[in-house]
Order: structure tokens, then C-alpha cells, then sequence
């Protein structure tokens, strides 16, 4: 059939197509990853990852892995030695799962797939690629597929970078990508549709939490949220954690957009939301900012809240379905404090007022 509409997310990008025959053709004049969607049917779109051209000087590394093109099933492929590379061929689909640990400068890169869709939900809390106690890691351009627990696990890791690395998990609990208890770790140009969370920043006594960059991604979220700090903080500090430039395509189950949940002993401080732009979420919080107890929480004792910033919040569907957003300290002494929101817009009218916004807030 001859599609009648044609929606390119993100819209915000503007990518122009035309309709020939029964053909839609779409022209993009520089690197993206979005979703192509007929007739208002997210769920039979295209998703297309068109990455640039990228070249990885092996000759840099002392120890080389090359996964082929073609698809191979390689089970746990281990790392555990400095100065390696591993590299996937244009075409190489792996099943299976990368762990690497106490490792000095590594790159895993290459247009390559790693799967775990031969593997049972029950085959273990190994995720696709599980990085612990590594230093000088960059991830790039590697797409995940199917993953039986978190797709990404960034743990006690010091200065990653993760770019232009997409997943697509729809098994539940099947986050994008988690940052937990982790120091100077950029991620950008990624592309995340899971069954859980997309990108969360976390503590699990593995030192404080700090420097932490989430920039111009798409976000894909069938369930749960999509950025988030917390629900787990434990450490000392959970501070300068930013999020900018996320352009959201759908939320469809109504869980919050952004926010801090918090009910472990970290003191969370200097975090912003910035330039967020949000497509199909019916019925979503845009944020939630919460201090409670909760079954995912084992500290003693509870942590603050404070220096957050909302800023250049934009909604663009679905607006008058939204649930109210919150800001919840615990108690007296267990507070949120100091946050900022400036220029929420919903639908072209900027929110001027905790009404307007429909907020919740508590003493």
C-alpha cells in the first residue's frame, strides 16, 4: 500500500522524504539515527543508523580481536588485557556477549552487532557488554540487540566514552545503558529502544559519582524511563551528572520522562536536564524528583537533593494527556532543594507557574 503519512523521528531533525510509487525516499546530508514511521505506526517503522565513515588505527594496540563478517556465536568474549582493541567487520553479527575487566585502554568499535537472542532470559546478569574496573574505554558505533538483563553496564569504571552505540532490547529489564558508580563517562549520538530504561546513572559502592555527560541521543522507551538518576545511590556524592540535547521519540506507559529517585545515603547535587525535546509520550510525568523508601534501596540512612536544573523542556505531542510532575523530600531533614526550572514549553505555551506545570511538590 501507498503510505499516506510519513513520520520521521526525530521530527525535530526535519529530514525531508518524497513518495514515489509505493516507495518513500529520504535523503540526510550528514550522520543520524532515527526511525521511519508509516502511517502513524511506530511499531512496523524502519529504524535506520546511518553512521560516517570511521577509521581504527589497529596498529595502535598491542592486542587485536577481530570479530568477521558474517554471523558467529563466540558465547563470553573475555577481556582482561590493557591496550586491546576489538573490532567488528562491516557485517559481523555475534551472538554472544563482551565482559571485560581490571583493563587499561580499550576500544571495542566496528558497524557490528552483538546479540543475545540465542540465550534464555535465565542465562545469568550478564549483560551484552559489561565493563568493570576499566580505565580509558571508548565504545563505538556497535549496535546491541536482545540482551538477557541491562544491554550496558559501565561499573566502576573511569573515563569511557561510549558513542553512536544503539540498542534494541525487548526483554524486560533490558536497560540501555547504566552508569553505575563511575567517574568522567561521555556518552553521545547513541540510539536506545529497550523494554526498561534507557540511560541511568547509578551507585553501588564502587567510589562517588561524578562527571558524567549524556548528549545528543534518541530515545526510545516501550517501558520505564528514559533518563534518570538513581533508583540505586550508593556512594558518598552523586554530582555533575548532565543531560542535554535527548530528543525523546515515544515514552508510551506514562512512568516520568527525567528525574532523581533517590532513597540510598548519596548526597545528589549539581544535576541538570537540558534541551530536552519530547515527541510520543502519553500521559508521562515529564519529571519526577523523589526521595522514598523503596525495595531497590539497602542504605541506613538517606541522602539529599539539591542544585537541579531543568531548562528548555519542549513538548510537542499529546500534551493535555500528562501526568503531574513531582518534587518529594522524605522528611524534614531528607530534603530537595534548589531547583531551578526555566522555559518549559508545552504544545507553544511556556509554563509560567507550579499550576501551569501541573507540579506536585510537598513541604
Amino acid at each position: 500500500n501507498i503510505p499516506q503519512k510519513v513520520d520521521i523521528r526525530p521530527k525535530r531533525y526535519d529530514i525531508k522524504y518524497c513518495i514515489n510509487n509505493n516507495t518513500v525516499e529520504i535523503k540526510m546530508d550528514k550522520p543520524c539515527n532515527i526511525s521511519v514511521e508509516l502511517d502513524g505506526d511506530c511499531n512496523n517503522g524502519l529504524m535506520v543508523f546511518a553512521g560516517g565513515e570511521r577509521v581504527t588505527d589497529e596498529g595502535a594496540f598491542d592486542n587485536v580481536i577481530t570479530l568477521k563478517s558474517g554471523r558467529h556465536f563466540a558465547d563470553i568474549i573475555n577481556i582482561d588485557t590493557d591496550n586491546t582493541l576489538l573490532y567488528f567487520e562491516d557485517g559481523a553479527y555475534i551472538d554472544g556477549k563482551i565482559v571485560a575487566k581490571n583493563c587499561n585502554n580499550l576500544t571495542i568499535a566496528g558497524y557490528g552487532i552483538i546479540s543475545m537472542e540465542k540465550y534464555s532470559r535465565e542465562a545469568g546478569r550478564y549483560t551484552a557488554v559489561y565493563l568493570e574496573n576499566c580505565r580509558n574505554v571508548n565504545i563505538r558505533d556497535i549496535t546491541v540487540l536482545d540482551s538477557c538483563n541491562w544491554s550496558m553496564c559501565v561499573f566502576g569504571c573511569d573515563d569511557v566514552i561510549v558513542d553512536n552505540y544503539k540498542v534494541i532490547g525487548q526483554r524486560g529489564n533490558s536497560d540501555g545503558i547504566d552508569i553505575c558508580g563511575s567517574r568522567n563517562v561521555h556518552v553521545k549520538n547513541c540510539f536506545t529502544r529497550v523494554w526498561d530504561d534507557s540511560i541511568v546513572v547509578k551507585a553501588f559502592n564502587t567510589g562517588d559519582v561524578s562527571d558524567i555527560l549524556i548528549e545528543n541521543c534518541v530515545l526510545w522507551n516501550d517501558f520505564a524511563r528514559p533518563i534518570e538518576v538513581g533508583v540505586e545511590l550508593r556512594a558518598e556524592k552523586v554530582h555533575n551528572v548532565h543531560f542535554r540535547n535527548i530528543d525523546i521519540i515515544h515514552s508510551p506507559t506514562g512512568y516520568p520522562v527525567m528525574g532523581i529517585h533517590h532513597g540510598d545515603r548519596a548526597e545528589v547535587y549539581d544535576i541538570s536536564f537540558e534541551n530536552i525535546n519530547i515527541e510520543d509520550a502519553p500521559a508521562a510525568q515529564l519529571f519526577d524528583i523523589h526521595i522514598r523508601d523503596s525495595v531497590w534501596n539497602k542504605d541506613d540512612r538517606k541522602g539529599n537533593i539539591h542544585d537541579v536544573l531543568l531548562r528548555n523542556i519542549n513538548v510537542t505531542e499529546n500534551c493535555k494527556a500528562l501526568s503531574p510532575s513531582r518534587i518529594l523530600g522524605y522528611n524534614a531533614d531528607v530534603t530537595v532543594g534548589n531547583v531551578v526550572i526555566d522555559n518549559i514549553n508545552i504544545c507553544g505555551m511556556t509554563a509560567r507557574n507550579a499550576d501551569e506545570l501541573n507540579l506536585i511538590t510537598n513541604d
